[in-house]
Order: C-alpha cells, then sequence, then structure tokens
C-alpha cells in the first residue's frame, strides 16, 4: 500500500475543517435569523404578544409561510426611521389586520383582511397617512377593531424602550 504523502493529508483535512467551520457558521446564522425576540403591545382593547422583525431579512420575511400565529398575536414590524413602509403579502396564507403606527404610537393607519398573495406579481399596501411610521402590526383578519385599533388610537410598548430606536 502506497502511503499519500503527509502535505495532502495537511492540507486535505484543512478543507475538511474549513467547510465544516463554514457549515457551522451559516447554520447558527439560520438559527439566529429564525429565532425572534418577543415583546408587548398594550392596546385599547388588549395587550398583545407580538414577534419583533426589525431587521431587513425579518421585515421582508413576516408572517409568510405560517399557517397560523402560534403562540402570539401578530408581528411588529420596526424601522429605525420615520417613513414610508409598505407592505406586500408574497407567501402569506391567510389575511391579515396592518396597523401603521408612528414613533409616539399612534395608530396612523389601518388595512383589514388584507388577502394573501400566491402569485408572481403581489401588491403593495402603504394606505395614505401611513408616511411618517416606523412600525406596522401584522395581526390575524378581522382582529384589530376588536383590539380597539384605530386611526387616532394610541397604543404602548412596555417591553421596548421606543418604537423607533
Amino acid at each position: 500500500m502506497k502511503s499519500v504523502p503527509e502535505t495532502f493529508l495537511s492540507r486535505r483535512t484543512v478543507v475538511r475543517v474549513g467547510i465544516t467551520a463554514l457549515s457551522v457558521a451559516a447554520f447558527l446564522t439560520l438559527i439566529q435569523q429564525r429565532q425572534s425576540r418577543v415583546s408587548q403591545i398594550i392596546t385599547p382593547g388588549a395587550t398583545l404578544v407580538v414577534e419583533v422583525a426589525d431587521t431587513p431579512a425579518a421585515r421582508s420575511a413576516g408572517l409568510s409561510n405560517r399557517d397560523e400565529l402560534r403562540g402570539i398575536d401578530g408581528l411588529l414590524l420596526k424601522w429605525d426611521e420615520s417613513g414610508r413602509h409598505p407592505v406586500w403579502m408574497a407567501g402569506m396564507r391567510f389575511p391579515l389586520d396592518l396597523v401603521w403606527i408612528d414613533a409616539g404610537g399612534r395608530v396612523l393607519a389601518v388595512m383589514t383582511n388584507v388577502p394573501p398573495c400566491s402569485g408572481h406579481q403581489c401588491s403593495l399596501y402603504e394606505p395614505h397617512g401611513s408616511e411618517r411610521s416606523v412600525a406596522v402590526l401584522e395581526l390575524a383578519g378581522s382582529t384589530a377593531a376588536d383590539r380597539g385599533l384605530a386611526v387616532g388610537a394610541v397604543v404602548r410598548f412596555p417591553t421596548l424602550s421606543q418604537v423607533a430606536r
């Protein structure tokens, strides 16, 4: 049996270790992206438990590819700056109520029962009056009114220091 040169084994080992390290790093990144922070929002009609999506990847995913809200009342899409923050329904499996909120916690706009989009061209939703939003609250369809969420209502975020960073 011919022996393999020692340098070949060393390079082979280095390549294997490198591939393993990259695989572990990719796996840990995926886990971190899927982990979400949970917060409370106090509305005029209820205290809600929501996931907080405050990174571009988390906001883009939103509640898509879920069959139901399990263990939460909704998702808070949060931005660092106030401005125009349209929402789309790509990959959604159920209708949502969408609530745009400003930095003071005031509800700027509400859209109810926005239908899911399973096609290639999904509409962007950005109602008039939402131009100064820093957050959009996504709730199951037909639930915003029951929580007292209407234009002008004020919500509080006791577990977030502010809506905008």
